[in-house]
């Protein structure tokens, strides 16, 4: 499709349309999808992605992969009240593709990872808490993209490896290791458990946990997995 200017109105309502088919996405997320099917320019996307903002009708919340984009009820109605000013040829295209586009825009947001010179940050999260955030480094060689996609789809996987390491054979230890940090305000929030390298430069891991029993139980037992845990991290991701 010929990327051409386009009337204000018609812009708006195109950003509106692909927001609502694609689902919550970042600002990167929905500038690569506009791009490559070269529906509107780089300059007059921004221009009209801000007045939509501004007009409250695409809203921004957080999410731990960064603040997502969603069409407001004010948004959705507009889009409702005038799609069909948006030519029946890009609705099309808009509607072909986004399926695709928002399931692998979906799991990136659940299993978002950033890559800081030779160190990843990766995370595993489901309605908007993050279940597992670690950080590990990377062997000289690593193709950046090659490892957040290989993340994003083993995500789930390892994450069930990770929890079956640190339950361990279920022991609860009466007191928590001092070298871990525990985090819960109150008995009916979730708390955020801590736990550190082996030394500096390998793996360190934080999880989200209900109850501190089980705190403790995946404290005593990442003394004893961390190095594995590591190195099978490293072999299914590289």
């Amino acid at each position: 499709m010929e990327r051409l200017w386009l009337p204000e109105e018609e812009c708006r309502l195109t950003l509106l349309m692909c927001l609502d088919q694609l689902g919550p996405v970042t600002d990167a997320q929905l500038e690569e999808f506009v791009a490559r099917l070269d529906l509107i320019g780089y300059f007059d996307m921004a221009v009209n992605l801000a007045a939509l903002i501004d007009q409250k009708q695409i809203i921004r919340e957080r999410h731990p992969a960064g603040l997502l984009l969603f069409v407001s009820g004010n948004g959705g109605q507009a889009l409702d009240a005038f799609r069909n000013r948006i030519p029946a040829s890009r609705r099309a295209a808009i509607e072909a593709q986004a399926l695709e586009w928002r399931t692998r825009f979906k799991r990136s947001l659940q299993a978002p990872c950033r890559i800081e010179g030779k160190r990843a940050y990766c995370m595993l999260v489901e309605s908007g808490t993050v279940l597992v955030e670690f950080a590990l480094s990377l062997p000289e060689g690593t193709k950046p993209s090659a490892f957040r996609e290989r993340w994003e789809a083993a995500a789930p996987g390892l994450w069930r490896q990770i929890t079956a390491a640190l339950y361990g054979d279920g022991r609860i230890p009466e007191k928590m290791p001092e070298e871990v940090r525990w985090e819960q305000r109150t008995v009916s929030e979730s708390g955020h458990l801590t736990l550190p390298p082996a030394h500096p430069g390998s793996l360190q891991l934080q999880l989200t946990l209900d109850e501190e029993e089980d705190a403790r139980r995946c404290a005593a037992n990442w003394f004893l997995c961390r190095d594995e845990l590591e190195k099978a991290l490293l072999t299914a991701l590289l």
